[in-house]
């Protein structure tokens, strides 16, 4: 007659089938988000199929069978969280694209800040100026939303242009001005530069409006059909935009810099254009130049137009960041090593002091922003601001393609779900996250920074005055183009390539 199992020993079995059923669904997920070589796959499903086999086998031993037990809940418990963070992570990278093509646009309604007004209803009957010209169904969209919320038509003055809506309102012949949120850094640098103060140091925002919308033309990433990205180079561009919060906020392009790739040499070769450079926006601006960051202002679609048309190349995917991306990507590295060519102490617009020493310093968040924000200590001013820049990417990129993107991959995924804007597909991070493990080389680094002089001339954004722009050295493009084609071609370059 057969022994009939215990019913402890059918508890054994029913929690090491519970743990076979986890290890599977986690092995599974694992293979199927593709980012780990098939040796690393296939020793971590061994590992859990021993595991699996411990826990079963000592079901049938009464002195071991509590051993098994104790085994199997403590495995259920860790596999159960790996399968609940793994699917996080794949549905984080499933995302990673949702905010390609997607523009907000913010409206804001301000007041001079003595102004006694707290709501928009204490404006109703107030005089409004706006102005349309820059953005006329934007503009149009505000003022309905505006009539509509609160009921009534509105005392509403039109002005031609930015330069003459903000004195109107600083002298009280408007009692409000309704602004695109783009337009308000632009001013900052008018008053700060003619009048000696911020504009936005002496106004107060009553009302935020916001209006999404979806890009005509999403910007596609640039490759055939049989690119494989871990093999043929590319050319990435990085966007850093002067904002905080969402992402998708149209708003100047203060960072133009460009990575040019290529993964067989395992070069990436760094290039910055001043923000101020003086430049046409194709499509835009016709025969009269603007500035480079005012590109922005159009969607980056036209910022990645404009580089093209500089550089006479195509870029293939590009990113975007404001200051939150920064800080919390940083974060989410655990800092990261930057060098500073200079001793000096920044950061007073964070509401803190960072000191930075020659040489390298690790640095977090906050103190990673306000090094690459910095200009007012050093006599190149943005020039120098531009090749700390560099240096930031340049401790990212390290802190990526070391050991340390695996220990923080879901929280890094996360925060460039959340806080970048890219058209990199999922399946090309997660190639070149298993390029690097099967490969883990360095990769060698070089920046090169565009030289400039600078003038004040009339920009095509901002008509009514002359503003300091920087004008682009033709040698100094035509060298960036030469480096750009070396490394693309295959060609190694060398620090005395680069050297400025």
């Amino acid at each position: 007659m057969k022994k009939k199992l215990s019913i402890a020993k059918i508890a054994g079995i029913i929690l090491a089938v519970v743990q076979l059923v986890l290890s599977g669904i986690l092995s599974m997920q694992i293979f199927d988000m593709g980012f780990l070589p098939v040796k690393y796959w296939a020793a971590i499903t061994a590992v859990l199929a021993v595991l699996f086999f411990i826990a079963f086998v000592t079901q049938f031993f009464n002195k071991a069978q509590w051993v098994g037990k104790i085994l199997s809940v403590l495995l259920i418990a860790i596999l159960a969280f790996g399968v609940r963070y793994v699917g996080q992570v794949a549905d984080t990278m499933k995302d990673i694209s949702k905010t390609a093509g997607i523009e907000k646009n913010q409206v804001l309604v301000v007041v001079k800040e003595e102004s006694t007004a707290q709501t928009l209803n204490d404006l109703k009957a107030g005089s409004w100026g706006i102005q349309y010209a820059d953005d006329v169904e934007l503009m149009g969209q505000a003022a309905d939303e505006l009539k509509k919320r609160l009921d009534t038509d509105l005392n509403l003055t039109a002005f031609d242009d930015y330069e003459t809506l903000y004195p109107a309102l600083m002298s009280g012949q408007v009692d409000c001005m309704v602004m695109n949120s783009s337009y308000l850094d632009m001013i900052d640098d008018l008053t700060m530069e003619e009048e000696g103060y911020y504009f936005s140091d002496k106004i107060r925002i009553i009302e935020t409006l916001e209006f999404e919308t979806k890009a005509e033309e999403p910007v596609q990433a640039n490759v055939s059909e049989d690119f494989d990205i871990t093999k043929d180079p590319f050319i990435a561009y990085v966007s850093g935009i002067d904002t905080y919060g969402d992402i998708t906020t149209r708003s100047r392009s203060d960072v133009n810099i460009l990575l040019i790739a290529n993964p067989e040499t395992r070069q990436i070769l760094i290039v910055t254009t001043p923000r101020d450079g003086y430049v046409i926006i194709p499509g835009i601006s016709g025969s009269q130049k603007d500035k480079l960051t005012h590109a922005g202002l159009y969607g980056v679609n036209k910022s990645i137009e404009t580089i093209n048309s500089i550089y006479d190349i195509d870029i293939n995917y590009y990113a975007r960041v404001n200051f939150n991306s920064v800080i919390n990507i940083v974060d989410a590295l655990g800092g990261v090593d930057v060098y500073s060519r200079y001793d000096f102490t920044s950061g007073s617009n964070l509401g803190e002091q960072f000191h930075y020493t020659e040489g390298y310093n690790h640095l977090n968040g906050k103190q990673a922003l306000a090094f690459s924000r910095e200009r007012y200590s050093f006599g190149e001013g943005d020039n120098q601001r531009g090749k700390d820049q560099m240096e930031v990417i340049k401790g990212i990129i390290k802190k990526c393609t070391s050991p340390a993107i695996l220990t923080g991959f879901s929280s890094i995924m996360e925060e460039i779900s959340d806080q970048v804007q890219t058209n990199l597909p999922t399946d090309s991070i997660y190639a070149l996250v298993k390029m690097q493990l099967e490969d883990p080389r360095e990769w060698e680094m070089y920046s090169y920074a565009i030289t400039a002089t600078g003038s004040r001339e009339y920009c095509y954004s901002y008509t009514g005055k002359s503003l300091y722009v920087a004008n682009l050295s033709d040698s100094s493009i035509a060298q960036a183009k030469s480096l750009m084609e070396a490394v693309m071609s295959g060609q190694k370059i060398t620090e005395a390539d680069v050297a400025q």
